[in-house]
Order: structure tokens, then C-alpha cells, then sequence
């Protein structure tokens, strides 16, 4: 047998093995995505549900449980399946606590993330419309329900009086809890509705 036909059989063999093998190995269940990043400028990254953290750039997919933070002089967008976006100002810090969008049954429409810190701007998109109760955005001072479909926040503690928005903020917020943040809203278009949670 010559050495070519030789290599020829054994590379068959190796194959034909493989297709076996992968016939035979379960297919894990792919995690659906909850977003997209449509654009970033500067150094972003997130950290996963299973504590893993990669960097994030334009096109990456964005998971629930993911935990988005960006840096100093970052600036980026996040759009999910049902045509909602969330711009990201720098040094912001937003977990993704669960998007699910089905078209056939909008009941079941839910957007729901947290700002941690820093600010974003948002647009909302069919789960706004189709399922408003679908729709909160949470701080660690409020719960923010839309009646609308474009708004922003800002959450301010000490670390912001850089910003004059925070620094007003700050010192316009007299009943709050020492080292407890302020938190700024502005609304381009509708109405949000703002829930206490102290």
C-alpha cells in the first residue's frame, strides 16, 4: 500500500469517527440572546450570570443575568429583539435582569434591567407598547414603570460631583439617607411612573 493511499484511509477513518462521535454527543441548548451591542465607543465589558467577563464590542450579544459596565469616556448602545434601545452614558454600570419577546403573545413580554450606576437614555419598543406592566427599570432608590416611550436617567452619588446635573442633584435631594444616591429623570416623549421603594 503506498504511503498516500495510507494517509488517504487513516484521514477517512479519523473522519468518519468524528461524524460518529458527533452524531452520538448531545447538542447543547443554545441560550437565547436578550440584546445586542449596535454601537460602542471606548472600553466596554460585561460580567456574565456565571461570573465570567469578556469585552464587549459592536455586535457582541448581550444575555439575562448579564451585568454591563463601561468605562470613564465610554459611550455605548444596546438593542434588544423588540426594537428597545439603551444608550449607555460613561461609567455606567446595568444589569440585564430578563428580556423575553414572543410577537404571538405579547402577555408574555418582559424588559427588565436594573441601572446601577451612572445613566442611560431608552427608548422603548413593542414590549412598551404592546405590554407596559412588561417594562421596569430599577435603581437601588426607585422602580421606574414607562408610560411613554423615550426617557432618561441618572443615578448621582458623591463619587459624580464632577457632573453639575449630579452635583444640583445631590444637593437638591435633602431627605435623602447619607451615601444614598440621587436619581435624575428627564422624559423627551410619554410619561414614566416612579415607585419609591424605600
Amino acid at each position: 500500500m503506498s504511503y498516500r493511499r495510507h494517509v488517504g484511509l487513516v484521514a477517512l477513518t479519523l473522519l468518519a469517527a468524528g461524524q460518529i462521535q458527533a452524531q452520538t454527543t448531545p447538542q447543547a441548548t443554545p441560550v437565547p440572546t436578550a440584546g445586542r451591542v449596535s454601537y460602542v465607543s471606548g472600553t466596554m465589558f460585561v460580567q456574565t450570570s456565571d461570573n465570567k467577563t469578556r469585552i464587549l464590542g459592536r455586535d457582541s450579544a448581550i444575555y439575562n443575568g448579564d451585568v454591563i459596565t463601561t468605562e470613564k469616556t465610554t459611550v455605548a448602545r444596546i438593542e434588544f429583539g423588540d426594537g428597545s434601545t439603551l444608550a449607555l452614558k460613561p461609567r455606567s454600570k446595568v444589569k440585564i435582569d430578563g428580556f423575553a419577546f414572543d410577537e404571538a403573545k405579547p402577555e408574555k413580554d418582559s424588559l427588565l434591567y436594573s441601572l446601577l450606576k451612572g445613566g442611560l437614555r431608552a427608548v422603548t419598543g413593542l414590549i412598551g407598547k404592546r405590554n407596559r406592566e412588561g417594562y421596569r427599570a430599577s435603581t437601588v432608590t426607585a422602580t421606574i414603570g414607562i408610560r411613554g416611550t423615550r426617557f432618561g436617567m441618572l443615578l448621582c452619588d458623591e463619587t459624580d460631583k464632577d457632573d453639575p446635573v449630579c452635583l444640583k442633584a445631590l444637593q437638591d435631594a435633602k431627605d435623602r439617607k447619607p451615601g444614598e444616591p440621587a436619581l435624575v429623570f428627564d422624559v423627551e416623549e410619554g410619561s414614566i411612573e416612579v415607585r419609591n421603594d424605600a
